[in-house]
């Protein structure tokens, strides 16, 4: 990256700065040089240590946006592109701290990851990436909530038809049966980059995929109402044995470790949004609806159905409680459409949700952010509407003779360097 980036000041808050780089070129597996698994866990790790870094400081001046742009030709699909960049919104003082701000975002972006090659984003684009198309549909897509029954299994949110919000459950009173509001979290899935873009420019019209993250606190009330979920799971999993009995139906123990679950993944929810928590949203937009087959592709692409085995370990009970999404069309929603274009946070309501919890949904620990705000991976082959590199460019050696003859320039790790 060059020691200046370009920052687009906002027309009317001169205090808003818009800055970012676009991937220029994919760097296939083979360039790399290493195998899929071991890259895939080494670009995973990768992945969430960038998201922590931007969602650590708690500062709410920053708003980060993944855009996946595509930008289909309808006469011959291989001339198509998609262009993945990432943007920061910030509101700073005055233009010298915004351009301080926007050099070290894109050397953190590239010090991350080596498999692309980023370039950084003039006015002209960021304009266009902030407004690519007249966005006439919009889709929303959220992890799944609901009312959980403890007493009961099978409760709970169910995946939604396009056009519907996610529905409460009619339940029955708290005297007469103890529940949790639970939130799926996402599985991570494979990012299946080719496929996705093959779909997307085989559409008649462009899409825009958008990502967007910004870092924030876990209030009082939310971190009161999480323990109090907990404390109901954790009286609701006691198992007390009386004297000797062989009648089994009071111990119950599917319930139980039912509730057992819903407590762990309370526990895990509420201790790493006490850490480092970060409001973040998912949409989709383009001039003309969106299909249905689109729709699922960029939700499979952010998590894996519900009941698949997720990255990492988890129990066979716990992987039910996680994974799928909601799909929901928010076109009608005037104040989603500007956040769209402005880079700002819009939460669309959950019906389902309490009100002390009505940010539950759309509020991310670093591990569950990373499901959705990463960069798609590397592959072995090429993806369609990018150019790819086969070949990696290194460094020169350190040190370097200061005289003689003048052979070339190193564009590797920053600056032009001559050799």
């Amino acid at each position: 990256m060059t020691a200046t980036a370009t920052v687009l000041i906002d027309s009317e808050n001169k205090n808003t700065f818009y800055y970012g780089c676009a991937i220029k070129r994919f760097l296939t597996l083979g360039a790399l040089g290493k195998e899929s698994d071991a890259y895939f866990r080494d670009y995973l790790h990768r992945s969430l240590e960038f998201v922590s870094c931007l969602i650590s400081s708690r500062d709410e001046r920053f708003t980060y946006d993944l855009r996946t742009v595509s930008q289909p030709d309808p006469q011959f699909q291989v001339r198509g592109r998609v262009m993945v960049s990432i943007i920061c919104k910030a509101r700073l003082s005055n233009e010298a701290e915004a351009n301080n701000s926007a050099v070290h975002f894109l050397r953190l972006v590239e010090s991350y990851f080596e498999e692309f090659d980023f370039d950084l984003l003039d006015r002209d684009q960021l304009l266009a990436l902030l407004r690519p198309f007249e966005p006439k549909h919009l889709v929303s897509i959220t992890r799944r909530c609901g009312w959980h029954e403890l007493d009961s299994i099978g409760g709970g949110a169910k995946n939604t038809s396009i056009g519907f919000g996610p529905q409460p459950r009619k339940s029955r009173s708290a005297s007469e049966s103890p529940q949790v509001f639970h939130v799926f979290p996402y599985v991570c899935s494979f990012w299946p980059v080719a496929t996705l873009f093959n779909l997307l420019l085989s559409q008649p019209s462009p899409l825009l995929m958008s990502c967007r993250l910004r870092p924030t606190a876990l209030l009082p009330e939310e971190q009161e109402f999480i323990e109090q979920q907990i404390f109901l799971c954790e009286k609701y999993a006691q198992i007390v044995l009386g004297g000797t009995t062989e009648d089994l139906a009071p111990l119950r123990p599917t319930l139980r470790e039912q509730a057992r679950l819903h407590q762990q993944l309370l526990v895990r929810m509420v201790y790493g949004l006490k850490d480092a928590a970060a409001l973040l949203t998912v949409e989709l937009a383009s001039p003309m609806p969106v299909p249905q087959s689109v729709i699922d592709a960029c939700g499979h692409a952010l998590s894996e159905p519900a009941g698949m085995v997720a990255f990492g370990k988890s129990s066979d009970g716990e992987r039910y409680l996680s994974g799928g999404y909601e799909a929901v069309d928010v076109s009608e929603d005037t104040a989603a459409l500007s956040a769209l274009t402005q880079l700002d946070i819009h939460l669309p309501p959950a019906p389902a949700a309490p009100a002390k919890a009505k940010r539950l949904l759309y509020l991310f620990d670093a591990s569950q952010a990373v499901v959705a705000l990463r960069f798609p991976p590397a592959r072995p082959e090429t993806p369609p509407g990018v150019e790819a590199r086969r070949w990696r460019m290194l460094a020169p050696p350190p040190h370097l003779p200061s005289s003689g003859l003048h052979v070339a320039k190193s564009l590797a790790g920053g600056d032009p360097q001559p050799v």
